[in-house]
């Protein structure tokens, strides 16, 4: 009996708990896919822009359907959202591992499609990428939305920080066994894998019973959708510090998005031509960061302002970004040898994640507290529209870019645009009250 009351009391409640590990089992899932995903379109296509093209694609879907998605949150059961979004990734990525498992030859008439072609595979990961992006316009503001109201106030700081653990947690298990199941498996089956996750994931969603929205008995029209939708709008704009927030947030995600999801795979699968599991263990220093600063976190007073973590781990991701930068430069000019890059590299990459945490869970904390319940949905959707709004353009300019300058530049490119967030950050009189 002592030890369920110290779960319980360490996963806050049992609906939080059912949210926790649906999640956590979700997440392993969906690293291993954006892994895998990434890897492979860098090994069918070798190109840095292919791979850019393809992130764009998702995120535009992604943004397009942010606005709809902030309004629809604020009216629907978000846990309904939750776990019904959950299910329909999980079918979606089942029948793309299929294809790409079973690699068929389909004849229509006289119209032949050999799904053992790179083409055919691109088209299926492309329509796989828009179911994601679908679900994922709706699954992101529903959790965050549902949040305040599975915990006290009290305790949003110790569930966010658990998030963030459990996030990093998963990118290490993810990362070391996507490395090892790309290897030995293929990703067809790492499909199918990540499809059972979500079924998983969402089978557990289905058990919380807290009540996680308002009802608004007013019928949604369109003329209403972009009255609520405007709300969102009029509260960043009159939140003291909300608006130089969410411009920070879009300079981070602008640099950060290109930064991981381009560069560093381009650098380990076309430069150094590693093994997949190589470079999973770079994700691996990332994530002990992460957990580290994570249970620091868990300890905080809620009541912390956002400011002084905002600035100060904005410095130290800048400085991360430029000695990786240095590290890649003195590699491909011969200057040090392959381990002694790779251990360069994942030491500041446990320093990266160390600051990206230290950064991230206040924010949400922040968010959840300063907004209204009943607005959380639109706002974070706005948030995540402005903040990812710019990514499939910063990743198509940073796949074109990679293969027309040198890494290092673009590294160095990277830290300057980190740089003027982290002065943004720090010299910004509206937030320092934030």
């Amino acid at each position: 009996m002592i030890g369920i009351v110290n779960k319980k009391r360490f996963l806050i409640n049992t609906d939080f708990a059912l949210l926790f590990f649906g999640r956590l089992v979700s997440d392993i899932g969906h690293h291993l896919y954006n892994f895998a995903i990434g890897w492979y379109v860098l090994t069918i296509t070798s190109s840095a822009a292919q791979a850019g093209f393809y992130m764009a694609f998702g995120t535009i879907i992604f943004v397009i359907l942010t606005p709809v998605a902030g309004v629809l949150v604020d009216r629907w059961d978000r846990i309904k959202i939750i776990y019904i979004t959950d299910y329909i990734r999980g079918i979606s990525i089942f029948l793309a591992g299929l294809i790409i498992l079973i690699q068929p030859v389909v004849s229509i008439g006289n119209f032949t499609i050999n799904f053992q072609d790179a083409f055919p595979q691109l088209v299926v990961l492309y329509i796989t990428a828009f179911f994601f992006s679908v679900n994922g316009a709706l699954f992101s503001p529903a959790v965050t939305a549902s949040i305040p109201y599975l915990v006290k106030d009290e305790d949003l700081m110790r569930a966010n920080s658990l998030n963030s653990g459990m996030g990093a947690f998963v990118s290490i298990l993810g990362g070391l066994l996507a490395g090892i199941l790309y290897t030995t498996l293929g990703i067809g089956l790492i499909f199918i894998i990540t499809s059972v996750s979500y079924v998983l994931s969402a089978i557990s969603e289905m058990f919380i019973k807290t009540k996680s929205h308002e009802k608004n008995q007013a019928k949604l029209t369109l003329a209403l959708a972009i009255k609520e939708f405007g709300e969102g709008f009029t509260f960043i704009l009159q939140k003291q510090g909300m608006l130089m927030f969410v411009i920070v947030v879009l300079l981070i995600n602008m640099l950060a998005a290109p930064l991981f999801g381009v560069a560093q795979p381009y650098f380990f699968n076309q430069v150094v031509q590693s093994e997949p599991w190589v470079y999973s263990l770079i994700g691996f220093g990332f994530s002990v960061g992460s957990i580290v600063m994570a249970i620091i976190l868990a300890g905080k007073p809620t009541k912390e302002l956002v400011n002084k973590p905002l600035r100060r781990g904005l410095l130290g991701f800048t400085l991360g970004v430029a000695l990786n930068g240095v590290i890649v430069f003195l590699y491909t000019e011969s200057i040090i040898g392959l381990w002694i890059m790779f251990a360069l590299m994942l030491v500041v990459s446990i320093g990266i994640g160390l600051n990206i945490t230290y950064v991230n869970t206040p924010i949400g904390v922040a968010l959840q507290r300063y907004v209204p319940k009943d607005k959380l949905g639109r706002v974070n959707s706005i948030i995540n529209l402005m903040a990812v709004g710019v990514i499939p353009f910063s990743t198509v300019l940073a796949g074109l870019a990679i293969e027309t300058l040198s890494l290092p530049w673009f590294y160095l490119i990277v830290a300057g645009g980190m740089a003027i967030a982290a002065s943004i950050a720090y010299f910004s009189k509206s937030l320092r009250h934030f």
